[in-house]
């Protein structure tokens, strides 16, 4: 039987008998360990897109330091060139191309808790790639694999707020893994 590894996305053949595997090999199951567990960053998901772009706080730029444009991938890069850049104070992705993010704002208390209506929108989710801590340090990121479609936004009781993007938006990324979130939860 033919598979694709969930991490490289290589055909692999397999048996066919007991569980079926998701790895090609036992370095990408040991290298996707370490992706959801954050000790390496952002999952192969998000790296392999060339829809990276520099930032200055929630401002896109270029690997150039010119302004990106969250409809014009032509002022988008791949992961390799944002990581090498130096430009501005960080990195963010561009949705679209089957990415697709919540935004929970104002979900994580003063404790570190996280507010129930976050939690529900999370156990909700489907096709979860990574979850972080947003820039604010108070609202998460839940990317996921999905069709394009609307923006949408839905307040929340306590002032929070769940808004559903899957394309022509700029996510300002942190990498700050939600240590609430493992891979397949």
């Amino acid at each position: 039987m033919e598979a694709r590894c969930i991490r490289c996305f290589k055909p692999f053949e397999f048996s066919g008998r007991g569980r079926p595997q998701k790895y090609c090999s036992a370095a990408c199951k040991q290298a996707a360990y370490r992706e959801r567990n954050g000790l390496v960053g952002f999952p192969a998901e998000m790296r392999f897109r060339n829809q990276w772009v520099r930032r200055r706080g929630k401002v896109p730029l270029q690997v150039s330091g010119v302004n990106a444009s969250s409809t014009s991938p032509g002022t988008w890069s791949s992961f390799d060139a944002v990581s090498a850049s130096r430009v501005g104070d960080g990195l963010g992705i561009m949705l679209g191309n089957g990415l697709g993010c919540l935004d929970l704002d104002h979900c994580i208390d003063a404790g570190g808790v996280v507010a129930p209506w976050a939690l529900a929108a999370i156990a909700k989710t489907e096709n979860i790639v990574f979850i972080e801590v947003s820039l604010s340090g108070d609202g998460l990121h839940v990317f996921r694999l999905c069709p394009e479609a609307s923006g949408r936004r839905f307040p929340q009781v306590g002032g929070g707020a769940i808004e559903v993007y899957s394309r022509s938006r700029f996510i300002a990324c942190t990498g700050n893994v939600w240590r609430g979130w493992h891979c397949g939860s």
